[in-house]
């Protein structure tokens, strides 16, 4: 409630991470910590967008992708649950969104995912007008993925598929003197749409036969990019994994067809940001030392602080309880070191 009249970003296009944060920590069992951290944020936030017009049901397209109709989304997206369970609303508007997953470096995904794992957990009108919150940023920073002509149907049937691990080694980055240096995360991806081995990122990888299994297997594998990620680019390889793992909470709510369209969408994303950060990956990882203890990582990001450490290690921890991957508890380590 004390974020509920602040506007999804700030500073001129800096997401607001408020709402997200305050459910990771009660997801990581830290509820005492909400409060103060939720006062110490909310001072850096800007007030909600004003309304312009009602979004047309007919031509919500028309709308996608443009920040001034944040709270014409949000009113769209508030009316739409109040007409439908909110699992029916995710399961029409999560594959219509998904195309355009990577916009504000996938925080309207991340947003949707959080405030739909505390719907799960116990439903309140403020989480509802959450939900409304997360989809309507999402929609309104709806952004593609650019990409050359030969791979922008990223559902197309699979040319030569391989397991994620092995996938995000067949990513091919930009080179040095290829990069944009211009904006924040997603605008620096436009090169990607002129860069033609970026063409077979979509055919590496198929879901369709166990789309469960592959959204682990997909965060396991980019769990292993983040860490073998430059420390300069680092946050960016953040959203590399945040973003796939914002889907585990939105998987159960869609059929079996939107949960592959969705986890396709989410490995283009996320293969797009190696493409364009990162640098060629190694066949096999440096030796790590032993994993640190989940509880003490927990801790270690509340006394950081810092809104991406504190989800990312969230997130770390929510895909390691499952799998067991050590890489994930390796990873969420390395956050901490910078």
């Amino acid at each position: 409630m004390r974020l509920a009249d602040a506007g999804p970003e700030y500073r001129g296009g800096l997401s607001n991470h408020g709402p997200m944060v305050a459910e990771a920590l009660a997801a990581l069992g830290r509820d005492r910590a909400i409060a103060g951290w939720v006062e110490a944020y909310r001072k850096r936030l800007e007030p909600a967008p004003p309304r312009q017009t009602r979004i047309d049901p007919q031509h919500w397209r028309e709308c996608l992708g443009d920040r001034n109709r944040h709270a014409d989304w949000a009113e769209f997206f508030a009316e739409e649950l109040r007409e439908a369970a909110w699992r029916e609303v995710l399961g029409i508007w999560v594959p219509r969104l998904a195309p355009g997953l990577i916009g504000a470096a996938a925080h309207g995904l991340l947003r949707t995912g959080h405030a739909a794992r505390a719907l799960q957990a116990l439903e309140t009108p403020p989480r509802f007008a959450e939900l409304a919150q997360g989809l309507a940023y999402w929609a309104a920073v709806y952004q593609e993925v650019p990409a050359p002509v030969a791979s922008r149907d990223p559902l197309r049937v699979p040319s030569r598929a391989l397991p994620p691990a092995d996938a995000v080694l067949q990513i091919p980055v930009l080179p040095p003197d290829a990069r944009s240096q211009a904006g924040r995360i997603a605008p620096r991806l436009a090169p990607l749409a002129g860069f033609a081995p970026f063409a077979v990122v979509p055919g590496l990888i198929d879901p369709s036969s166990d789309p469960m299994g592959f959204h682990a297997r997909m965060t396991g594998a980019f769990a292993q990019v983040f860490l073998q990620s430059p420390r300069r680019q680092r946050i960016v390889f953040v959203h590399a994994l945040t973003g796939p793992v914002a889907l585990r909470s939105l998987l159960p709510a869609l059929n079996p067809p939107a949960r592959v369209v969705a986890m396709r969408h989410a490995w283009h994303a996320a293969a797009a940001l190696q493409a364009a950060f990162g640098a060629p990956l190694r066949m096999t990882a440096p030796p790590l030392p032993p994993h640190p203890d989940p509880a003490e990582l927990a801790d270690l990001a509340i006394e950081n602080g810092d809104a991406h450490a504190i989800k990312f290690i969230e997130a770390c921890l929510r895909e390691w309880d499952p799998s067991r991957n050590p890489a994930f508890l390796h990873a969420a380590a390395r956050m901490l070191r910078g």
